[in-house]
This record gives C-alpha cells, structure tokens and sequence, in this order.
C-alpha cells in the first residue's frame, strides 16, 4: 500500500467511519428518518436517528487496525 493509498483510507475512514455493514445500514435508515422527519416541519441530522454518535474526527492507528481485521504486526489478536 502505497501512502496515498494510507491517507485516503485515513479520509475515507474519518468520513465514514468503520467498515461495518450494521453501520452501513444504520446510515441508511437514519437518513431515510430525518428526511421524513425534515419532510413533515421537523428538524435534526441523520446523526440524531443513529443507535451511535459518529466519533470526532481524527483517527488512530488502533481504530484502523480493527477494521481492517484485528491484524496488527502481523498477527491476529
């Protein structure tokens, strides 16, 4: 993996989170939540209806090493 290869995962990760697909499909309800909610003269974020708050921005090496498979100097933990 090539450095740019590194810091765009890093991007990609702080914008989307893990790679979870039950994070992947709470995304997706919860989007669907606030804009009917929005639709009907309410207000909120997608980020209200999620069963989680999305972490800061800024990751670590740990949280990346746990998406990618618990794998961490070559070996699984």
């Amino acid at each position: 993996m090539t450095h740019k290869e590194w810091i765009d995962w890093l991007e990609y990760f702080d914008r989307n989170g893990r790679l979870d697909p039950i994070r992947m499909y709470d995304r997706g309800s919860a989007q669907l939540c606030s804009i009917v909610a929005n639709a009907l003269g309410g207000s909120g974020t997608m980020e209200d209806f999620l069963p989680y708050k999305p972490k800061p921005k800024g990751l670590n090496l740990d949280d990346v090493v746990k998406a990618f498979g618990m794998v961490k100097n070559g070996r699984s933990r």
